[in-house]
């Protein structure tokens, strides 16, 4: 069915690695492939989770992540409506799903919702999620004012009380400024504040000449509910900022299944799961986001409020200085509240957190207001997604494995080959697909989904709208043996030592920021200016200020991961403390590509940061002007502009770490390479469905290769290879589709 190798240097198979090859032969649960196991509407029962469970075991499966959703396609209601999800029986069947799981000796996560994203029917609305709502009027003075103000209009969903308004809500400001048909500001002192100048809901004001623009800023619920929540499970999405209201949620839920703190180690329940973010749109606010803000932006953001209304203060560059704090402030606030607080909860309880927590952004979903690599390095297990036979190209794994190996954690973790395509594509047309994840750094595969079925409703039985359907009522599901112990056997080479990468590519300071910044992503993302050949990770500004340092000219992670040199985007603004750490680590050794910056983003205190910046920048950078000039020697290490980082590895002799060295076949091989201590473990796949016959160049010398074949387990000698300049070359005979590593 699938050939796939895997090319292991150092000495023979049985003597060098033990481990290696006996993990390779048997992979453990960690390695395993996991599922998404859908309870669809909460309808179940125990003997239909046990078979489920022996089933998972029987083929190969490590385990299942318990999901309680909705059957959102149920045509006549096929699917009865089942209990509410944490309620008296649902708790029981996820204690007896942990029951038989621990006899099977299966791994069990549980989504921390019905549906998703976070919340239940046990938030309160002063729990909830939490928008900035505004609502105004114009006022001509002079003369004294009094005048009730409306209260701003609120989304339908808003928990309200008899007399209509929201049962939870604090007003937040009420600001005046002079009315503009062009909504301009010409300075941030006509913004006037009136907050103590209203009260129960009335303004009294003698405003000054003129007409004037009244606004009175309400922070409530708004109203977001579950996400495919099953019908009797309805309930409030938790206040992503407001880390009180996470530590609710997560101790509500843990609570429930009575998990001791400090854990049981015996327990199979071994993770809570959070689905992507989708947050309403709207102005992200909360109870405490204006103290937050001051503590981190140095100034207080009530009287730049009307910029996100639409309005300029002063001038569009100043406006958009203040909206790139306001982002970099939501983003901050919801991964220190959402993701480190809950992270640090499941710990608490001898749990893992595992979570979407870097998107899709644009174009699938523009809600998700987040750092993405920092988001999702502040989770215990970071977790992309990929879809298959979309037309929008969901693809979201480079960013995952990014976030893993910059944070240093040995999972990339995925969403599996979500599709609405039901049951047309077979395990060939998946391994085509999951072996190009593999190349982007896939290690850990949780397939979506395995509804829960009764045997008794015949096939294809229940199945969720989104979904792979790999679960025993598919047609060759008695067949699916070899296939689970293909994925996992790739799974768990791909988890071992370390990702070789000779590039670290800083995405920006910005927020929201994902990679690639446009999830439209039909093949592999690359960096600009930087081939096929060469390998890279993406960092942000927290990994350089925090984890970065220099040894032998390679910029070092704690975990172990390093990097030849650090390539900049082609743009003018750098935090300031960036570049001073970027000072430190050139000082030390370091080699740093990109154009000289020239400019600080943000509007605290810019004016002196940008003259800071500036004359840092002129010594770091010296004559390099990235045309006659293209290098700058400063202390142990060197700038670069003008050159791409293909042409400065190039340069300094660095050759492809993996090249297809037969023409026809340049561009048709993909690979990833991960290094132990003793060994280079390489996974190449064809991209085409024609044969391919090519001499492969590997950039490892000293070293003989073997095959490692995934798929039935066998490891040979490769006998035919030979050692050149620059590495060692081997022979590849790839089918259509086909893999070696």
């Amino acid at each position: 069915l699938l050939m796939v190798a895997a090319i292991s240097a150092g000495c023979r198979s049985e003597t060098a690695a033990p481990d290696l090859a006996g993990g390779f032969r048997e992979p453990g649960n960690e390695a395993r492939p996991r599922a998404y196991w859908n309870w669809l509407n909460g309808d179940v029962s125990n003997r239909g989770l046990t078979r489920d469970l022996e089933e998972a075991k029987d083929k190969g499966l490590g385990g299942l992540l318990m999901w309680d959703t909705e059957a959102m396609r149920n045509p006549g209601g096929f699917v009865p409506a089942g209990p509410p999800f944490m309620g008296e029986a649902s708790v029981g069947f996820i204690r007896h799903a942990m029951k038989e799981a621990r006899r099977l000796d299966l791994d069990l996560g549980l989504v921390c919702a019905s549906g998703w994203n976070s919340g239940g029917s046990w938030v309160t609305p002063e729990m909830a999620s939490k928008n900035l709502f505004a609502a105004g009027v114009v006022i001509a003075g002079p003369g004294e004012v009094s005048e009730q103000l409306p209260f701003p209009k609120v989304p339908p969903g808003c928990p309200r009380g008899a007399d209509g308004l929201p049962l939870w809500y604090v007003d937040v400001a009420v600001l005046a400024w002079p009315n503009s048909e062009e909504m301009q500001i010409p300075d941030l002192m006509h913004v006037v504040n009136l907050s103590e100048k209203f009260k129960n809901g009335k303004l009294v004001w003698n405003p000054p000449r003129g007409t004037w623009q009244v606004v009175r800023f309400v922070c409530s619920n708004n109203g977001q509910q579950l996400i495919a929540a099953s019908p009797n499970s309805k309930g409030l999405f938790i206040d992503f900022l407001d880390p009180e209201a996470t530590r609710f949620h997560f101790e509500y839920i843990i609570g429930k299944l009575g998990i001791p703190k400090g854990g049981d180690p015996g327990l199979p329940l071994k993770s809570l799961d959070d689905d992507s973010m989708e947050l309403h749109e709207g102005i992200q606010w909360t109870t405490k986001f204006r103290e937050w803000f001051q503590n981190h932006h140095g100034y207080d953001p009530v009287p730049w409020l009307p910029v996100l209304l639409g309005w300029t203060i002063q001038d569009e560059k100043e406006s958009g200085r203040f909206e790139y704090d306001y982002r970099k402030a939501v983003s901050d606030l919801l991964i220190f509240s959402h993701y480190t607080t809950g992270t640090e909860i499941c710990a608490d309880y001898g749990l893992s957190r595992v979570a979407e927590a870097g998107g899709p952004g644009p174009p699938i979903w523009e809600t998700c207001p987040v750092d993405a690599l920092k988001a999702l390095g502040n989770v215990g297990i970071p977790r992309g997604e990929f879809w298959m036979g979309n037309p929008r190209h969901i693809f979201l794994i480079k960013e995952i494995a990014s976030a893993a190996h910059i944070y240093g954690n040995p999972y990339v973790d995925a969403e599996s080959w979500t599709t609405w395509r039901r049951w047309r594509d077979s395990p060939y047309t998946r391994k085509l697909l999951v072996d190009r994840a593999f190349c982007e750094g896939l290690n850990r595969i949780t397939y979506h989904g395995y509804s829960h079925s009764p045997p008794e409703e015949g096939f294809p039985g229940r199945s969720y709208h989104a979904g792979v359907d790999m679960n025993p009522k598919v047609a060759w599901w008695s067949k699916a043996r070899p296939f689970m112990d293909y994925l996992a056997r790739c799974s768990y080479m791909l988890q071992q030592g370390l990702f070789v990468a000779d590039v670290a590519y800083y995405y920006g300071d910005q927020a929201p920021n994902f990679w690639p910044s446009y999830h439209h992503v039909p093949e592999k993302p690359m960096i600009d200016g930087l081939g096929a050949g060469y390998d890279y990770d993406v960092v942000n500004s927290d990994v350089i200020l925090n984890r970065m340092s220099v040894r032998d000219g390679r910029i070092m992670l704690p975990d172990g991961m390093s990097y030849r040199v650090l390539a900049l985007p082609d743009k003018k603004d750098i935090p300031l403390e960036v570049l001073q750490k970027l000072e430190e680590l050139v000082l030390s050794g370091a080699t740093v590509i990109g154009p000289r910056p020239s400019e600080v983003p943000g509007l605290g205190d810019y004016r002196d940061k940008t003259d800071k910046l500036r004359k840092l920048a002129g010594k770091m950078w010296g004559a390099c002007n990235g045309a006659e000039i293209k290098t700058n020697r400063y202390g142990k290490g060197i700038i670069v502009w003008g050159y791409t980082p293909n042409q400065w590895l190039a340069r300094e002799a660095v050759g492809l770490d993996f090249r297809c060295q037969t023409a026809e076949h340049a561009a048709d091989l993909d690979y990833i390479h991960r290094k132990t201590a003793d060994a280079d473990i390489y996974f190449v796949r064809n991209k085409t469905m024609v044969p391919v016959q090519a001499e492969c160049l590997f950039r490892v010398n000293g070293r003989a290769p073997q095959t490692w074949d995934p798929a039935d387990g066998t490891m040979k000698d490769q006998v035919v290879f030979r050692r050149e300049e620059g590495g060692t070359i081997v022979p590849l005979d790839l089918p259509p589709g086909g893999s070696v590593f």
